[in-house]
């Protein structure tokens, strides 16, 4: 008896392993208690209510049944049978069926119909599955098929599964041992002899012999392989002839005969390959009418046989006769989906038929009932692929109606279009199917970074590389991709598409990206293959033309021929052939047939827009204005043409940006949920309104809570808010949100913890882990250019500035349009003092995003800092004009007004401070809370000697509601009196505020440093001071400092040990007793104390730095020891200077010039402006053996770059002695005099 066998391959929700049945069926136990009771009549109401279709109620029935008396496995089968049946609804009820019937088998492992049905279950899910999907469940099924061989030997299913198993895991690329797969064919075989009539023993064996053939053509073996493909044929035509009127067998023989494709010879000739293709398609076309003539309506393989005929119908050509074949099977067979599925798909091919394909998809279906169990659920995803097709049908002629400015159908159709969209997500929710169309809707809204992540996210999850919808997802990504300048993403996808399958619209995307990167012989291969078919198709021909210009090979005449050739017949004809005469830089003949397009399309924005640009090119610039404020006086609401008039007369990137704003927040409102939700997010987080940012969050539906896209929301304002625990606990629910696994997830939060945590050690574990983390993406997902910018930014933050840029050089190939790269690359250049590789790093940011303001002000501020900052004013006097509530306008004025001032001296310099000021000081009345403007403003005042103006400015802050006693301000007010040479009103000002109530440490520490600053030194004030603040770490640590400082090391030492004895593990502390007893000359106890910090933090860098001190100076040191010592340190904390300083100073000693040359070429790089470092390395430079010129001269150019080195004495007086060394001693004694001077 042949099993029911389905030829479709049906994309399905889950095939995971169901819950274990529920708790609350009460399985176990419960008969102890209720021993007394009688099932037998509640399995008897559950036994009449299955024959009367109540299975729910017979689920109660059986289920009490259980709970009185649990000791027939039967009951538990039928509680099974009735899950089962009200399966198609709810797909648990099915997982629950199976974990019944699993159930029943273990508590009776001979129990036969548990077996049966679980074997049921398996090989329905085979048939309905493909690849791993398919194999996992045919395992499963090879599990139970066992089971029931040690019950009945010889069972026929049960032996046919088991070698089915095999078999196909093999076929879906599972390793299998070639002799595993002769012994299945073998078995198959002996089974075939058996069970003569099941037709899918001859088509199993077939199709391995087939394989078997294939392999030993990819080994070269053409005989072996010529061989057993004749035997393949052989099986299924031994198995026919026995047969012949067998519908099934006819049916499996042509679907070898597909499987195996037309058969020729190595060398073979193009037109013999495209005849034998052609002749193959008719004989398979002959074998499914026949199958189709001999099947009966009641058999299984009704419905495969008639959508298999329509479908080599249409590879004949015969596409009205496939439309019949699907029209009478819906007719027979009116509650399939498939066949309207499928007459749909070949009806939208014609535009003008959509409206048909969408009756055919949603008409009522008459007298459908609900299917049991597996088949159930494929009859559902059936249903579910008919909406598919009918919305993604609906999205097509949204964009068309978008396309001809119907505002009010394309408003209808997006309805329509998110209701059935949030049918489908709330079935298939982050379905590979789902994403699709929401991509695709994302991308005809012009939501294009959102369309490009829904798509990336649907391709990660669309792994099946025979699925047709992987490769529809891989051609929208590779557009949105294409659209958004990802090129070298879209290139791949492009690629990828055009090796596996023949789609022309790939290859034509594929040679136009090759053109533009210059790739012209892999472009000119693509058209070659592209011409074959599509000689005349208008963008081929617009290609060919191209390569033609790029190769040198333009030939007028040939143009011409190419372009006169083009039909322009309708009116999308004459469209193209227009676009592509714009193209061609021949505008006067575009116009005309533009015009003439445009004439009987005047709703249509895809024709005014190419008309209007016909119009620029042709220097007809006001009648393109004309055409196009025309069009918008009809079409108001149209973005792309406002956008164009914007460009045309001049309109600036803020307005273009607001405009887009309004657009945008306008449709986030429009979105279902959750994505309106996770936009509204978006949409205020990126304006930093983080309350309105949660409240979005908050007003979220409850069933969209723990949507993956909502807790990402929460991932990020977690992480906003610095909130690293709840990130890390979110991380595990957030899946594959990220499209790597969570990994960019760990890695944001480790970069987050290693930039704010303070504990050294711990600080490098966090940013070990986040390299390490990074680099695994760029090995993962390598081909994203989110990876390597993540790795960019993880070096970045690590000073480790080379390598970041090569990695940001990484994330601009694969996609060259990114800004963070180009920002991270411009920010390295700064950080390493390349001041002009920066300048061609804007440059090249510029030419690529003309209009971006963010490179416009990087352009600037490198004029203010390094180039001519008179040039810069004007523009930023502009900028005030156009923003002025902006207060970074004011504030770039005033900087561009100082930085004018450098290069002046004198009376001429003042004069540029003070314009400075005045900028400032109107800022300041207009933003009285802007702290960053008052600083900069009254530091002006200062340099101005117009102190009294920056000390209003200052105490009106104190005065507003927001800073009036705030300790911060405080502290501000105190350190301006501070800096502006007035200690006594800083000391009256903070004294009054610490008399007052005030106690905060910081405000205590700066009047302890101001009196300890005065003159005369008011020691025993300062130290008044901090004692009156208790044991407060900061405090505590400053007194102990000054104590030290002031040779007061006795009194430094009965203070810190009270303390120590309080807190006797507190490092800090010890670390400071450590340093008292080093001055003390008691280097044997402060070794000690420093081995017991180290016991309790063996990477503590200070204790470790005391103690390289006390090896490389102490008579008793071991100067190794303490250079290793001075060594962990710098790995510690690798942009620290102390311990560099020290270790260089230590190298010098023993005459290691070339190692204390390695460290303090790593010092300037942390500290370019260390002065003393610099003299230092120049004279290191001098005293080699032969003195390094190059470098000591390098250091000396790099000094001059920098403001506070560059008219420096002894800086001056350095280059002296390398001029002196040189043998220029004329310039060398110029160099003197000048520093003589200064």
């Amino acid at each position: 008896m042949a099993r029911r066998r389905i030829n479709k391959k049906f994309v399905v929700l889950t095939t995971s392993v169901g819950a274990v049945l529920a708790l609350a069926l009460g399985a176990f136990g419960y008969w102890k208690f209720v021993i007394s009771k009688n099932p037998l009549p509640h399995i008897a109401e559950g036994d009449r209510l299955m024959a009367e279709g109540q299975y729910d109620k017979a689920i109660d029935a059986y289920a009490k049944a259980i709970r009185l008396k649990d000791n027939d496995p039967m009951v538990w089968v039928k509680l099974g049978d009735a899950h089962n049946m009200v399966s198609s609804e709810d797909i648990n009820n099915l997982y629950k069926a199976k974990s019944v019937w699993e159930n029943a088998v273990i508590q009776d492992p001979k129990l036969l119909e548990g077996h049966r049905r679980l074997l049921k279950y398996w090989t329905e899910w085979a048939d309905a599955l493909s690849g791993a999907g398919r194999t996992q469940s045919l395992d499963r099924a090879a599990e139970v098929a066992r089971n029931i061989l040690r019950i009945v030997p010889n069972d026929k299913e049960a032996r046919f599964t088991l070698q089915e198993a095999v078999v196909e895991s093999w076929l879906a690329g599972t390793s299998t041992d070639p002799q595993r797969i002769d012994d299945a064919i073998s078995e198959l075989r002996k089974l075939q002899a058996d069970d003569p009539t099941n037709p899918d023993l001859p088509f199993t064996i077939a199709r391995a012999q087939a394989q078997q053939g294939f392999e030993a053509f990819r080994r070269n073996d053409r005989d072996t392989a010529k061989q057993l493909l004749d035997e393949s044929l052989k099986t299924m035509e031994e198995a026919l002839t026995a047969r012949p009127d067998d519908p099934a067998l006819v049916y499996r023989k042509a679907q070898l005969l597909l499987g195996i494709g037309p058969r020729v010879e190595a060398d073979r000739r193009e037109a013999e390959y495209r005849e034998k293709v052609a002749k193959l398609n008719e004989d398979i076309a002959l074998l499914a009418d026949r199958a189709k003539s001999l099947v009966k309506p009641d058999s299984p393989d009704y419905v495969s046989i008639h959508l298999f005929a329509a479908v080599m119908a249409n590879r004949l050509g015969k596409g009205d006769k496939a439309e019949a074949i699907l029209t009478q099977l819906i007719k027979d067979k009116p509650e399939e989906f498939s066949p309207r599925i499928q007459l749909a798909e070949q009806m939208r091919a014609d535009v003008s038929r959509y409206p048909e394909a969408l009756e055919i998809l949603t008409a009522q279906v008459p007298g459908a009932t609900a299917k049991p169990g597996v088949l159930g659920q494929i009859a559902r995803d059936a249903e579910r692929r008919a909406l598919m097709v009918a919305t993604d049908i609906r999205l097509d002629q949204y964009a068309l109606a978008r396309d001809k400015n119907d505002n009010a159908a394309a408003e209808t159709l997006l309805k329509k279009i998110n209701e059935d969209m949030a049918l489908l997500q709330a079935k298939e929710p982050d379905s590979a199917r789902v994403l699709r169309l929401i991509g695709k809707k994302q991308l005809f809204q012009r939501d294009l970074v959102e369309s490009v992540q829904t798509l990336s996210r649907a391709l990660t999850i669309a792994t099946d590389p025979n699925d047709r919808v992987r490769y529809e997802i891989m051609y929208l990504l590779a557009r949105a991709y294409e659209i958004t300048e990802q090129t070298g993403e879209a290139e791949k996808l492009f690629r990828e598409m055009v090796e596996r399958i023949d789609y022309p619209p790939a290859r034509i995307e594929l040679a136009r990206l090759m053109l533009r990167k210059r790739d012209l012989d892999g472009a000119g291969g693509q058209l070659d293959i592209l011409e074959q078919n599509w000689a005349n198709n208008a963008e081929v021909v617009q290609l060919r033309l191209a390569w033609w210009d790029l190769m040198g090979k333009s030939d007028p005449k040939a143009i011409q021929d190419r372009w006169a050739k083009l039909p322009e017949g309708t009116d999308q004809e004459k469209l193209r052939k227009g676009v592509m005469a714009t193209g061609l830089n021949r505008p006067a003949d575009a116009v005309p047939l533009l015009e003439a397009a445009y004439k009987n399309n005047r709703d249509s924005v895809s024709f005014v827009l190419p008309l209007a640009a016909a119009y620029e090119a042709n220097k007809q610039v006001d009648l393109a204005k004309a055409t196009l404020e025309e069009f918008q006086s009809r079409f108001p609401e149209n973005a792309r043409v406002r956008a164009v008039l914007i460009r045309l007369a001049g309109g600036t990137p803020e307005e273009m940006q607001q405009k887009w704003e309004q657009n945008t927040y306008a449709a986030i409102q429009r979105q279902p949920e959750p994505t309106r939700t996770v936009l509204n997010f978006e949409w205020w987080r990126r304006r930093n309104e983080l309350e309105k940012a949660e409240a979005a969050l908050a007003a979220c539906p409850a069933e969209f809570k723990n949507d993956p896209k909502v807790l990402d929301c929460q991932f990020q304002l977690a992480f906003i808010k610095n909130d690293y625990a709840t990130c890390e606990k979110l991380i595990p629910s957030l899946g594959n949100q990220d499209n790597a696994n969570g990994l960019i997830y760990k890695i944001r939060v480790l970069m987050a913890r290693a930039v704010t945590e303070r504990e050294p050690q711990q600080k490098a574990a966090y940013w070990k882990s986040a390299t390490e983390l990074s680099q695994q993406l760029t090995v993962e997902r390598g081909e994203f250019h989110t990876a390597w910018l993540l790795f960019a930014q993880v070096l970045h933050a690590q000073k480790r500035f080379e390598e970041a840029i090569n990695a940001y050089n990484q994330c601009k190939d694969r996609q060259s349009q990114n800004k963070d790269a180009y920002e991270g690359i411009i920010k390295c250049y700064y950080a390493m003092n390349r001041s002009d590789d920066a300048r061609r790093a804007i440059e090249e940011a510029q030419r690529i995003f003309p209009k971006d303001p963010v490179f416009f002000e990087y352009m600037l501020n490198w004029k203010t800092q390094f180039g001519n900052a008179e040039e810069v004013i004007a523009e930023r006097e502009k900028q005030v004009k156009e923003n002025p509530t902006s207060p970074q306008a004011w504030g770039n004025l005033a900087a561009a007004h100082v930085a004018a001032a450098q290069s002046k001296s004198g009376d001429e310099q003042k004069k540029r401070l003070s314009k400075a000021r005045e900028v400032l000081g109107e800022a300041v009345s207009k933003f009285p809370l802007e702290v960053p403007l008052i600083r900069t403003y009254t530091d002006l005042c200062i340099l101005t000697d117009k102190v009294a103006d920056g000390e209003k400015a200052w105490l009106a802050l104190a005065k507003t509601d927001q800073y009036r006693g705030a300790p911060q301000v405080v502290y501000w007010i105190g350190d301006y009196y501070r800096r502006a040479n007035e200690p006594d009103k800083a000391v009256k000002y903070l004294t009054d505020f610490l008399a007052g109530g005030g106690n905060d440490p910081v405000v205590r520490v700066l009047l302890a440093d101001i009196y300890h600053n005065m003159t005369p030194r008011k020691l025993d004030e300062a130290l008044a001071v901090l004692a009156a603040g208790g044991n407060d770490p900061r405090v505590l640590r400053r007194r102990t400092e000054m104590l030290i400082v002031n040779g007061m090391l006795k009194e430094a030492d009965d203070l810190i040990r009270p303390a120590l004895a309080a807190d006797p593990n507190n490092t800090d502390m010890m670390n400071r007793l450590a340093f008292v007893l080093m001055m003390s000359k008691k280097d044997a106890e402060a070794r000690e104390l420093l081995r017991k910090i180290l016991a309790i933090k063996p990477r503590d860098p200070e204790a470790l730095y005391y103690m390289g001190l006390i090896e490389i100076n102490s008579p008793t040191g071991d100067y190794e020891r303490g250079l290793s010592y001075l060594q962990q340190v710098i790995d510690i904390v690798p942009d620290g200077t102390d311990a560099r300083k020290m270790l260089a100073d230590a190298l010098l000693r023993r005459n290691r010039l070339s190692l204390a040359i390695q460290e303090m070429e790593a010092l300037l790089r942390i500290d370019p402006e260390d002065k003393i470092t610099r003299i230092k390395l120049i004279e290191t430079y001098l005293a080699n053996t032969p003195p390094l010129l190059v470098d000591a001269e390098r250091i000396l150019k790099e000094s001059k770059s920098f403001p506070t080195l560059a008219s420096d004495a002894d800086m001056i007086h350095a280059e002296a002695r390398v001029l002196f060394i040189k043998g220029d001693l004329t310039n060398a004694m110029k160099s003197i005099q000048e520093a003589k001077k200064l």
